[in-house]
Formats: C-alpha cells, structure tokens, sequence
C-alpha cells in the first residue's frame, strides 16, 4: 500500500479539474476499475491508502502516466518538470536525449505534460538568458500558432528557442526571429523546422518567472 494524505488529495483534485473531467468521468475512463466515489474519498482525504492498482486506474482514467501519480505519492509533493535537453538562445545547441532528466522545477500549474529544456548561448537575451530553464507547452497539432509568441523549435536534430512571427504581407508564413539578429538573422519557417511548444515560464535561479512574451 501506497500511503497518502490530504496534501495528495488537494492536488489531485487539481489535475482532474486541470484536465477537465469529473470524477464519474475518470472512473469511466479508467474503465470501472475505480469509482467516482472511491476518488471523492481520496480527494478530500477520507482514504489515506491507495493501492497500487487504484493508483494505476487513476491514471488511465486521467490520461497521465503513472509515474506523475507515484512520485506526488510516494515523495509527498508534486513532481518534477523534467529537463528533455539543451535549446539555443544563439546558433548551437545539443541534440534532444532519449531519457528525461529531472530537476529542481516544480509544477506551478497541474500539467504533467509540461517540460523544460537549458537556454544555450544570448541570441534571445534578456528574454531567455544563458543557463535558463524554459518551461514549454507542448503544442497541439490542431492549436493555432501565436505570433511573438516563443517556441522551441527542432532543427537537424538542434533544440532552439525563438521568436515566431506571422508575415505581415503573407500571413499564411511564419518568421523566426530573436532578440539578437546578428547571432541569429531571421529566418522562415519551413518544413525542415518541428514546432514542439510555446514557452510559457522561465526559471531563473530559484524561481519560476512568467515572462512578458
């Protein structure tokens, strides 16, 4: 048995809302192996132990993987936004691991979909400075694209964070841009660049600090 406490349940409950369903619909989604009713308990810490095939149904019925249950379980707070690499803020920047490394960045929002990548070089300073950890969305396919807003962006197997801008006279094209047009000139976005998220928060020593793009 896995034990919890209300600390656990509050934040569950968090994510659930986060993600938009309600307690019978998880418990459908998790395909009866847990009831609304059982999730309601543990939400408001009338259940103080989970098992782990309850942990694993919450999960199904949640959509997220296991391992986000069982680390806010088993280390008592939320879990890690996990470091997926290095991103240029200039003209390098290392190639995407295979295996997530996880750092010091706690969730301000429940998403466990969220990840983080290392700010390389000062292309896109004061924005995103050298040795930053950009938090990044990752982008639907369906979502539209937000002009000035900051993506990360896979090029030949490189990482880069920069600006994306609609064309003001085709809009149907995309300019990459930084802060600092000498390290990185502008650029079009082509089928050789992946969008994989917008950068929604930047860490800066100790804190997570929403920036103003």
């Amino acid at each position: 048995m896995i034990t919890t406490n209300f600390e656990f349940g509050s934040w569950l409950q968090a994510l659930r809302k986060h993600l938009g369903y309600s307690r019978q619909e998880v418990a459908d989604r998790s395909g009866g192996r847990i009831s609304q009713q059982y999730i309601h308990f543990i939400e408001t810490g009338r259940i103080t132990n989970v098992g782990v095939e309850k942990v694993q149904a919450m999960a199904a019925g949640l959509g997220v993987p296991v391992q986000v249950l069982q680390q806010a379980l088993l280390q008592g707070e939320e879990p890690m936004i996990p470091v997926l690499g290095r991103a240029a803020g200039g003209p390098e920047a290392s190639a995407l691991p295979e295996e997530y490394r996880e750092v010091g960045v706690p969730y301000y929002r429940p998403d466990p979909t969220l990840f983080s990548v290392e700010i390389m070089g000062d292309s896109m300073s004061p924005k995103l400075e050298h040795g930053d950890l950009a938090v990044v969305q990752p982008q639907i396919e369906s979502a539209p694209l937000v002009s000035g807003g900051v993506y990360l962006l896979r090029h030949r197997k490189k990482l880069t964070c920069k600006y994306l801008m609609q064309h003001s006279e085709q809009p149907e094209q995309w300019l990459i841009t930084a802060e600092d047009d000498g390290l990185f000139p502008q650029t079009l976005l082509d089928k050789t660049y992946e969008v994989l998220g917008q950068v929604i928060e930047v860490r800066k020593t100790q804190t997570l600090v929403k920036p103003s793009f």
